[in-house]
């Protein structure tokens, strides 16, 4: 049960600090990219 507890506090928290504007592009770059969440370095190494 702490594991749950911890885990969910780190959600929490990660929230509370994120950056305005953060994820807002995700849906765009799922849209328009073969591999959107890959680094242009690790695709050249696929």
């Amino acid at each position: 049960m702490d594991y749950i507890n911890g885990n969910k506090q780190a959600w929490e928290e990660a929230f509370e600090n994120r950056l305005p504007g953060w994820g807002e592009d995700n849906a765009e770059k799922l849209a328009s990219q073969t591999l959107p969440f890959f680094d242009q370095d690790v695709i050249a190494e696929l």
